[in-house]
């Protein structure tokens, strides 16, 4: 059965990387079954237009922000999507600011007339160094586990800072003896890696 599963990752994986004018000429769109992301206009607040200042500078004032969102996104041959949409592709790991980060994506957004994406995602704050003695993984790295309080700021995130998803539990205050809740991580990078999925392998995406 895990045979069966990484060989059609393979094939899977394959058919979503291959050049355009080949995916085109073998059908690859049928075999998968894919379609176009759906954009709509898109009004942000002013606490969504303050954090993507950080990823589009060049857009200094409120006239200039004529956006558009999505919700869903496919990269690298997994979907990414807002928490409305799907809660479990929501859950990602991500780097911001140099620092290994992980959230919930809220929006996916783009200006009008640009081609790549921005997700806003709402970061979870690491645990201070008491509350990380506490943690059940910290002497287990190699579980690509952690825990983190689920308290969160928004952010703005290029798709290529976006490592993959996670998988999350809630955690009530109290859980592992930090009185806050929090939310228990694991990273999915190694078993999407395991299945034949490659983290570094950047797919076409059609944009219109």
């Amino acid at each position: 059965m895990i045979k069966k599963h990484t060989l059609k990752s393979f094939f899977v994986n394959f058919l979503r990387n291959a050049p355009p004018d080949y995916a085109e000429d073998i059908g690859a769109n049928i075999i998968l079954a894919t379609s176009s992301p759906k954009w709509k206009d898109f009004l942000p607040s002013s606490e969504i237009r303050a954090c993507i200042q950080e990823s589009l500078p060049e857009m200094s004032s409120e006239a200039e922000m004529k956006l558009e969102t999505t919700s869903i996104w496919r990269h690298a041959g997994k979907s990414f999507s807002n928490f409305a949409e799907h809660r479990g592709n929501s859950y990602v790991e991500f780097t911001h600011n140099g620092q290994s980060l992980t959230g919930v994506i809220q929006y996916i957004i783009r200006p009008h007339g640009h081609t790549a994406p921005i997700f806003l995602i709402h970061g979870f704050r690491e645990l201070n160094s008491t509350d990380s003695s506490h943690s059940p993984y910290q002497s287990l790295p190699h579980l690509k586990a952690r825990v983190v309080y689920n308290e969160a700021s928004l952010m703005s995130v290029r798709t290529q800072d976006i490592y993959g998803h996670c998988a999350a539990i809630h955690n009530r205050s109290g859980t592992f003896g930090i009185h806050k809740p929090t939310v228990s991580l694991v990273s999915l990078r190694s078993m999407l890696c395991f299945q034949g999925i490659s983290d570094i392998t950047s797919s076409y995406e059609p944009t219109s």
